[in-house]
């Protein structure tokens, strides 16, 4: 169990130092290398954009991923967590939720974050 938690950390590590170097992501717990976190779970939001935009065109590139947390999925409101958290209205609705477990592939998550590097930087 440690190694798998290990693994997914080095992964979601990856994943939010490769999404959060563009200037419009930001994981949505500020310092993600010292936050209390779950292996395995990045949760970020992009500046000027929406959550259900964002999931509709990575969808479209085969990509599925959530908004917000995932106390408020199915909701078209903000996030309560984030909003507790500090993350204002406009941030909380461009949130995002990315989950993997140790059968992810890791040039997937690569893929991934360069889809969404694209998505952002059209926007």
């Amino acid at each position: 169990m440690a190694q798998e938690r290990a693994k997914l950390q080095a992964l979601s590590d990856k994943l939010y130092a490769t999404l959060t170097a563009h200037p419009r992501i930001h994981a949505t717990m500020g310092d993600y290398a010292q936050a209390d976190r779950l292996p395995g779970m990045v949760s970020i939001y992009v500046d000027g954009m929406d959550s259900e935009e964002l999931i509709v065109k990575l969808d479209a590139a085969g990509f599925e991923v959530s908004a917000g947390s995932a106390c408020s999925s199915g909701s078209m409101d903000p996030s309560h967590v984030l909003s507790a958290m500090g993350i204002g209205r406009e941030q909380a609705l461009g949130a995002l939720r990315i989950s993997f477990d140790d059968r992810v592939n890791p040039d997937d998550l690569d893929e991934f974050a360069q889809t969404l590097l694209s998505i952002a930087g059209a926007a």
